[in-house]
């Protein structure tokens, strides 16, 4: 038997709205800042800050890495890495972590708006017009940031320029 009642159209309309509101917040888990993205690994690990000088803590937060660094203090400052490998040489093993994004290729790719759910400050969900790629999934990797330790310690900070 079927609920016709008010109170049985509401809970549906409630129910919506939390879907929604879920949907939303799925869609804009990904949309973190920098200094959110870090506050969440400090979070997990927090005995990583507490032992660094406030020289270093302040480098860490703002995203950069020197020779030197533990492994802790890139994976604070820039996250997992996309890759890691092994580098060979003739004296030692060396280990590289590469961080990279996808970007779309041009052939038949271009910026087009769609409308996505936003959380308001009410509690209720609105909609905003952004910018999206459309016209095709092709993409390629581009490195951005490419780290080698040895010994659990930066050796190596490269930055690769793109053309």
């Amino acid at each position: 038997m079927r609920n016709t009642s008010r109170a049985g159209q509401r809970m549906s309309s409630a129910n919506r709205w939390s879907l929604l509101a879920l949907v939303a917040g799925l869609l804009t888990a990904g949309c973190l800042s920098d200094a959110q993205l870090f506050g969440r690994r400090n979070a997990a690990r927090p005995e990583i800050m507490r032992e660094l000088p406030l020289e270093d803590q302040a480098r860490l937060r703002r995203g950069e890495i020197a020779v030197g660094d533990t492994t802790q203090m890139v994976w604070l400052a820039q996250g997992e890495p996309t890759r890691v490998r092994q580098r060979v040489t003739a004296g030692q093993t060396n280990m590289v972590w590469s961080y990279s994004f996808q970007m779309p290729n041009n052939g038949g790719v271009y910026p087009s708006m769609a409308w996505r759910p936003v959380p308001l400050s009410n509690g209720r969900v609105g909609w905003m017009e952004s910018p999206v790629w459309a016209g095709g999934a092709d993409t390629h990797e581009v490195e951005y940031l490419r780290v080698e330790f040895a010994n659990q310690r930066v050796v190596v900070v490269e930055r690769p320029r793109h053309e």
